[in-house]
């Protein structure tokens, strides 16, 4: 019974969560108003819902901060041997998207021992890695729900949404692809 509990108070009380960049972010990159949505969920079709995490320098970013860019959310785990694949293409990914304005944010959910992130585990998956990308870390209990409903639907790793300029979702990938990736994104913009 209490396993019971634990588990509806998981899945339900799950929140959007806060988002914080690898590395600093431009003020010319973020927009002067709050944006905001009454309706925002999870799913293809829907406005994002906005969150705020901590990069690997401490610093909060949200989401909402790149509305009228591309985003792409991938979220990871530090143990992924496809994760760190994907991690690996992300500067060839951006390069080959240069001119089309997208943010590539990467939200470790779990490091080497199955743990939240913390600032060290960020900085080492951007030096390992040489990424310029957001790095962001994303307790789990914040940011998942596998019923898509309070939470990303996240059930293998990694797991990439792609979202509009507008904040809408327009796709998702579960695992490891880079050629579905890049035609994702071109999807999406």
């Amino acid at each position: 019974m209490f396993k019971s509990v634990l588990l509806f108070i998981f899945l339900v009380g799950c929140e959007a969560a806060t988002v914080e960049f690898a590395k600093s972010v431009d003020s010319s990159d973020m927009i002067e108003d709050v944006v905001e949505f009454d309706d925002c969920g999870y799913g293809v079709g829907m406005h994002t819902c906005n969150f705020t995490l901590l990069n690997e320098e401490g610093v909060e970013v949200s989401l909402y901060d790149f509305y009228g860019k591309t985003i792409i959310l991938d979220f990871s785990t530090m143990w992924c041997y496809y994760c760190q694949q994907a991690a690996y293409e992300i500067p060839e990914t951006m390069e080959l998207f240069k001119e089309d304005d997208i943010v590539y944010m990467s939200l470790l959910v779990e490091d080497w021992s199955g743990e939240t992130p913390s600032q060290d585990d960020l900085i080492e998956w951007v030096n390992n890695f040489e990424l310029e990308a957001p790095v962001l870390s994303a307790p789990r209990d914040e940011m998942i729900d596998v019923t898509g409903v309070e939470g990303y639907d996240v059930s293998s790793w990694p797991a990439f949404f792609f979202i509009d300029k507008e904040m809408v979702m327009n796709s998702y990938i579960r695992g490891y692809n880079q050629e579905m990736i890049n035609t994702a994104i071109a999807n999406t913009l």
